[in-house]
């Protein structure tokens, strides 16, 4: 078979159990906070993301570099998985340490009695996440998309029974961090499970040296890309207060998982995609520009859609107390449908072995969303969310010319030209927003709700009709591939 119909082949076989991933993991996260916001006030959300924040940067500082160095590894063998398991093992330990010296330091800060035994709590999954950094990295370097799929559904399934309990019995922002911590325990537990050889009692420094070498320049960058919404969350809550900081992380919340159904899809196969194309010598420039198209015209209609209803879905579904956030889901949503349009932009240039240019996007990002914060966060929460949409903002443009600049297929006109769908997204949100607020103004929430998503289906519509018909085809093209890829297996199994 040629290399390229090998490569579509694994893709089409992995995307979908990827995409199953992302799917599991917004249903069961919607889930778990349509009954916590039912049960918990916005200061206890408030609470627990400062509890959850601090936990998730030690992660990427120490952790995120080396399961990325690991997948990316030309070579793995027993003995280098082993000593970098037990490597982990020690900087998860380390990460534990840290927060717990912080705990204390952040109570007095916020002047929050329970902050301390909250973050001691979370502090905990800087362990369970050092024991999956192999077995994540391993089945993603074979493009193992069900057992990592598995993995997510017991982890969700996990957190969605936990946090649920928790907070019908009363216990606030305890139940968001008990489910947190418990759901990562059941996902590390089941990834053990599923490597075919447990971690052996053994270590090499020779063996574990290159990937943690590389890890830490990896490092370089995950840690602002992964720090960055979590500081403008910390910053945002020193200076509102914690109630509006549960009203912006509950717009986090509900967004980043809709959003991550396709994030964790692409995040799976983009780099091994690009990857392969420049090893066989295809034509990644034509790749980026139908995986970009298909990834726009898919999230832009469904983020600014759902922008365009939560004033009367947020309300409706999680009650009235959270009726303020409604600005910060918009804002979340526009955050992600720009941030979709650069995708595929990282795993490009990291297919080329260049670091440097993501360094510098994520760099400017983390450094930009502080400092938006540290001045936004003053005024009103309807101004002071705007901090939270500054990163992108800043970095979509700086992250063009970059990759233009950088890569040597990729033009920054052919940058703008997978943007087009998302003008489509916009008009379709602006016509819901006048019908809203105009002929669909007397109806019920429930009523105005649907009518909306009829007239929003209807403008899109409209606008793929005249103008993105390419990229419907790019999604008649994939299911087709689907389709031819299994009809091999049912040959060989009749």
């Amino acid at each position: 078979m040629p290399p390229k119909s090998r490569l579509a082949r694994k893709l089409t076989s992995a995307i979908p159990w990827a995409i199953g991933e992302g799917f599991l993991s917004a249903l069961a996260t919607f889930l778990t906070t349509l009954v916590a916001a039912r049960f918990v006030a916005p200061e206890q959300f408030g609470l627990a993301s400062i509890a959850i924040a601090v936990p998730a940067i030690i992660q990427a500082v120490l952790l995120t570099g080396p399961t990325v160095a690991l997948t990316r590894a030309p070579h793995v063998d027993g003995q280098i998985s082993d000593s970098v398991f037990w490597s982990m093992m020690v900087l998860g330990i380390i990460g534990f340490v840290l927060c717990v010296l912080l705990a204390p330091v952040l109570e007095h800060l916020y002047a929050e009695p329970q902050l301390s035994g909250l973050m001691i709590l979370q502090g905990t999954t800087c362990i369970l996440q050092a024991a999956a950094v192999v077995p994540t990295a391993l089945l993603s370097r074979k493009m193992r998309t069900r057992a990592l799929t598995t993995r997510t559904l017991w982890q969700k399934i996990a957190g969605f029974v936990i946090t649920g309990a928790a907070a019908i019995a009363g216990f606030g922002a305890w139940a968001i961090v008990l489910g947190s911590t418990f759901g990562m325990a059941v996902a590390t537990v089941v990834l053990l499970f599923r490597l075919p050889q447990r971690p052996r009692l053994r270590f090499s420094w020779p063996a574990a040296l290159p990937t943690l070498r590389l890890g830490a320049l990896i490092s370089v960058e995950g840690t602002a890309g992964a720090a960055t919404p979590r500081a403008i969350l910390l910053i945002f809550g020193w200076f509102q207060d914690v109630e509006a900081l549960g009203l912006l992380n509950f717009g986090v919340r509900l967004i980043d998982e809709l959003a991550n159904v396709v994030n964790m899809a692409t995040a799976r196969i983009a780099l091994p995609m690009f990857a392969s194309l420049r090893t066989h010598g295809l034509d990644v420039r034509a790749a980026f520009i139908k995986a970009s198209l298909f990834v726009t015209a898919l999230t832009g209609p469904m983020l600014l859609g759902l922008a365009a209803i939560s004033a009367d879905l947020v309300p409706l579904v999680f009650g009235e107390r959270w009726t303020a956030a409604v600005l910060a889901v918009q804002v979340v949503a526009f955050f992600w449908a720009l941030r979709f349009t650069r995708i595929f932009a990282p795993a490009v240039l990291l297919s080329e072995g260049k670091q440097t240019p993501q360094i510098i996007n994520s760099w400017t990002a983390l450094v930009v969303g502080v400092v938006a914060t540290l001045v936004l966060a003053r005024f009103e929460f309807g101004v002071a969310v705007w901090s939270y949409a500054a990163p992108v903002l800043a970095t979509v443009p700086l992250g063009m010319v970059l990759l233009a600049r950088h890569s040597r297929a990729i033009s920054v006109p052919d940058q703008f030209y997978v943007m087009r769908p998302l003008i489509g997204a916009l008009l379709m949100f602006a016509a819901v927003e006048i019908l809203r607020h105009t002929f669909f103004l007397g109806m019920d929430p429930a009523v105005r709700i649907v009518a909306s998503v009829a007239a929003g289906m209807l403008v899109y519509t409209a606008w793929v009709a005249a103008f993105e018909r390419g990229s419907v085809a790019l999604v008649g093209q994939f299911f087709k591939q689907r389709r031819q890829n299994r009809l091999p297996n049912r040959s060989r199994g009749s």
